[in-house]
């Protein structure tokens, strides 16, 4: 093998952004199948990633986010990079409901099918919960919240807590806790907690303001809906700023094409659940 492309090798190896724009395929918003080269939101939760990695060694990161960022795509890319570029990892990711477990699961597997075979691991098994790399003794499972046993018994290296505000009330502190316990607090770990917000009690809002008055080991990162460059709506000719977008459009730099479809947005769904949803600031969604 020569040097350099050892050094590609090296780099497919540690380094991310570089790994899933020449091995992930994802489905885009529009249906097409393409690279995942990474978008502004994933970028800003990416270089969240390297500094925590950088000054601990591991990553612990919640994620406040607006609708539809690309954020469990991220995620879920980097838990498949980490368990089928490594030995002996073992990743698992929970969802509020069934129909996102299997969303995420296919997400995943089409990672797998159409990963270049120099850098796809051989595959003991494919169930419809999970990818078992043999040779590599690592594996890939997801589950859905609500049962009396995630996590406990495990030993995990890379979990994925995806939309925690939504999961069961009567069951989701215990899964959470049954779920961090399975991760050792060493090096080359990672637990990954995303969310949009719901309401002002909970696990995700508690682990949250945890995170934010840094009492807790978690980095907060909050991603405004404007960082999307696809949020935006067609402006009509009759087009007026009101003087609350005229102010908004100062603070955050928003163009007439943004501030339309934040006012779609309100119209179709009333300026509260637009807050939660797609929030400008991490205070509006709570």
């Amino acid at each position: 093998m020569d040097k350099k492309l050892k050094q590609i090798r090296k780099q497919l190896h540690q380094d991310f952004p570089f790994y899933a724009k020449a091995a992930l395929k994802i489905r885009t918003k529009s249906g097409d199948v393409q690279n995942l080269q990474l978008n502004p939101a994933q970028q800003i939760l990416q270089e969240a990633v390297e500094r925590q990695l950088k000054s601990e060694g591991k990553v612990r990161i919640i994620i406040l986010k607006a609708r539809q960022q690309g954020l469990s795509t991220y995620v879920g890319g980097y838990l498949y990079f980490n368990v089928s570029q490594n030995n002996a990892r073992k990743a698992m990711v929970i969802t509020h409901h069934a129909d996102s477990t299997r969303a995420l699961f296919d997400m995943t597997k089409r990672y797998h099918e159409n990963c270049p075979d120099i850098l796809k691991p051989h595959t003991k098994y494919s169930s419809r919960r999970e990818l078992s790399f043999d040779i590599l003794d690592s594996s890939f499972i997801v589950a859905t919240s609500g049962g009396d046993a995630i996590g406990r018994g495990e030993t995990l290296t890379h979990v994925h807590a995806s939309e925690l505000a939504f999961w069961q009330k009567s069951t989701a502190a215990d899964n959470w806790n049954g779920l961090v316990q399975a991760v050792p607090n060493t090096k080359d770990t990672a637990i990954f907690v995303e969310s949009t917000a719901n309401g002002v009690s909970g696990v995700f809002y508690d682990m949250w303001k945890g995170a934010v008055e840094g009492t807790n080991g978690y980095v907060p990162v909050f991603i405004p809906w404007f960082t999307d460059p696809t949020y935006r709506e067609a402006v009509p000719s009759n087009f007026e700023k009101t003087p609350e977008e005229q102010k908004l459009a100062e603070k955050y730099n928003l163009d007439d094409e943004q501030l339309m479809f934040r006012r779609r947005k309100i119209a179709q769904n009333g300026i509260e659940l637009f807050h939660q949803e797609y929030p400008a600031e991490a205070e509006e969604a709570f």
